[in-house]
């Protein structure tokens, strides 16, 4: 679930998971559009071991990480 500053839910996360080249947690979120505009920071719910944890979360534009590519 996705919460805003007053702990009111807005949303939920489609998809949360570790990114290794990252280094650290990303998730797909479905928002309102006044929470969609980059940088809104938002809080995610999710369990660890058996309890309801809260982070910030902030969008961001996709993609994530665009690595430069060598083309031939």
């Amino acid at each position: 679930m996705c919460y805003d500053d007053d702990y009111e839910q807005v949303g939920y996360a489609t998809s949360f998971m570790y990114s290794p080249m990252l280094q650290r947690h990303i998730a797909i979120a479905r928002v309102p559009p006044s929470f969609a505009t980059l940088g809104t920071k938002v809080n995610l719910e999710f369990t660890v071991d058996h309890h309801y944890e809260q982070v910030a979360a902030h969008v961001a534009r996709l993609p994530l990480y665009n690595p430069e590519r060598k083309t031939a």
